[in-house]
């Protein structure tokens, strides 16, 4: 008998701590991911994220080059990946569309390409996961990318 008085006690605060929850701001559907300018986000391929202010969205649209060197073998050169990435300001209704690329070779984040859209500039800084000689083909669900968004300089 106690432990269905425990059993029922449970089942009713998981569903009052879900609800309650959900009004609370502290479950449920958020909706995308928060990003501030400046700082290095991850996103998924296919994903979206938005900047704290609510100005700009950015979506990791595609993976268009992958020709990285694999950990574990032997190669002429390094390769690069390269990927595109949608922003668009809020409330506007331009879509801009650029590709970013992680150049070959163990370079500091400096060396990596920094653009210009619109109003704002976007830096890939990694892809991830890195090619593994063992990995071949890498599972395009598996890819992540680290970028950092910033108010373009005038």
């Amino acid at each position: 008998m106690r432990s269905r008085a425990y059993l029922l006690l449970g089942v009713l605060a998981a569903a009052l701590c879900v609800g309650g929850c959900e009004l609370l701001g502290l479950g449920g559907d958020a909706g995308p991911p928060r990003f501030r300018y400046g700082a290095s986000f991850s996103l998924a391929l296919g994903d979206t994220a938005i900047a704290q202010d609510g100005r700009v969205q950015v979506v990791f649209d595609e993976v268009l080059l992958d020709n990285r060197c694999p950990i574990g073998a032997v190669c002429v050169i390094a390769g690069e990946a390269r990927i595109r990435v949608r922003m668009q300001p809020v409330p506007e209704e331009i879509v801009y569309t650029t590709e970013l690329r992680v150049p070959p070779g163990p370079y500091p984040l400096e060396y990596n390409d920094v653009v210009s859209v619109g109003r704002y500039a976007i830096q890939l800084q990694a892809v991830y996961p890195e090619p593994r000689v063992e990995d071949a083909p890498l599972d395009a669900s598996r890819y992540r990318a680290q970028m950092m968004v910033r108010p373009a300089q005038p």
